[in-house]
């Protein structure tokens, strides 16, 4: 045991972290040995002093230096809007720009956009419409934004087949590939704040679906994240069932930061394509370890032009029952023999069906509404248990 632990001490250097230090103490592998060197330590009591600010790439939204991403089924404009927050943050010293429901960019920053996916004549086109739709708020002509973008970076790696990560030969672990040296380089010649990696696959040639090797990518990140002081931002697809990003789970638990773009029908269901039924893009906040996520909300498209629907927000979770249950007991106390088909009737306006369907669910397991002889025959509300349901 002393032998192992003093063999330990002289390993192999492998910068693709790809060969296990079980097998190089054991000696099942041959290598070049050189000794390694004890990393010193710091003490807690040093940290007794005040902390330094958390710097923020959007002020109290997406902080400096982490890792995280934004997931989406296809056609939910996932890259249309991080092209808007690129765009926004070369103008953010001439004005503020609203991205999302109480989300503002009022500082410049520096962005890189990585496109591995879209032509360059797309991503062309998305950016002239992007300008022409935002310039009169800004004060300025079209060519005088162009003039101003000078901190919004392209760089494009559509069909060249470039990765950043891929399996090791024979040993068949992760490893940085020579795409990701050219890129870190890049990085740290331009020293952005923000890079946008669109789309995450198409730049990594390791299994979607394992634990190990997608938390070896995100660490690699992590390390040129810490190393340039930079936020990077992956976007992904989702999951079939729209149970998170797709592939392996350790893909959302290891990111610091995380956005869900999802169809919103009026059957308040997830839609596979867009249809006469479609209200727009349901937008879940759905991670933020450093600062307070934002209430879910619906981007409805009209053409170029958006707008955020904040009332109809997602019912399957606590929040949504939470505002739904709010609306329908503050309708309850003033017409306490509404019937159910009532509420979902006058609610329709501020709320889907499913929306009034569940809340009202939610308030019979509470206690909040009785219904002594069924739906049929009315709802009132229990105001002696409503203040206990409150709570």
């Amino acid at each position: 045991m002393v032998k192992n632990k003093k063999r330990a001490l002289k390993v192999k250097r492998v910068l693709s972290g790809g060969i296990p230090l079980k097998k190089v103490i054991n000696g099942e592998i041959t290598t070049q040995e050189v000794e390694a060197t004890p990393k010193v330590l710091q003490q807690f009591k040093e940290f007794k002093a005040e902390p330094e600010e958390m710097e923020w790439v959007i002020e109290g939204f997406l902080p400096k230096g982490i890792v995280g991403y934004i997931a989406g089924d296809p056609g939910t404009r996932k890259s249309l809007t991080v092209l808007e927050i690129i765009i926004r943050g070369a103008l953010g010293d001439i004005g503020k720009g609203r991205i999302f429901p109480n989300v503002e960019i009022g500082k410049r920053f520096r962005s890189i956009y990585v496109s591995a996916e879209d032509p360059q004549w797309e991503v062309h086109k998305r950016v002239r419409s992007i300008v022409e739709r935002i310039h009169p708020e800004y004060g300025l002509t079209f060519n005088q934004i162009f003039e101003r973008l000078k901190d919004a970076y392209y760089y494009d790696l559509q069909g060249e087949g470039v990765s950043f990560f891929e399996l090791g030969k024979g040993e068949n672990t992760p490893q940085n590939a020579q795409g990701f040296f050219d890129f870190g380089v890049t990085v740290e010649k331009y020293l952005p704040d923000l890079v946008i990696i669109d789309t995450k696959s198409r730049v990594s040639f390791l299994r979607e679906n394992s634990n190990e090797e997608t938390a070896f990518e995100i660490s690699r990140y992590e390390k040129l994240a810490k190393e340039t002081d930079c936020t990077f931002l992956l976007i992904h697809h989702m999951g079939k069932a729209g149970a998170g990003p797709r592939g392996a789970s350790s893909f959302h638990a290891n990111c610091r930061f995380g956005m869900e773009f999802l169809f919103f029908g009026k059957d308040n269901r997830r839609s596979k394509k867009l249809s006469d039924n479609l209200q727009g893009v349901r937008v879940n906040h759905c991670k933020s370890s450093y600062s307070q996520t934002i209430p879910p909300f619906v981007m409805r498209w009209s053409g170029l032009n958006y707008e955020f629907i904040t009332e109809k927000v997602d019912c399957f979770n606590d929040v949504g029952k939470l505002v739904a249950s709010k609306k329908i007991k503050e309708y309850l106390a003033e017409n306490a023999g509404a019937t159910q088909q009532g509420i979902i009737n006058v609610m329709e306006g501020k709320l889907t069906q499913s929306q009034v369907r569940l809340a009202i669910k939610s308030l019979k397991e509470k206690g909040v509404i009785n219904t002594p002889y069924g739906a049929r025959k009315g709802l009132y509300l229990n105001t002696k248990n409503d203040e206990a349901a409150e709570e």
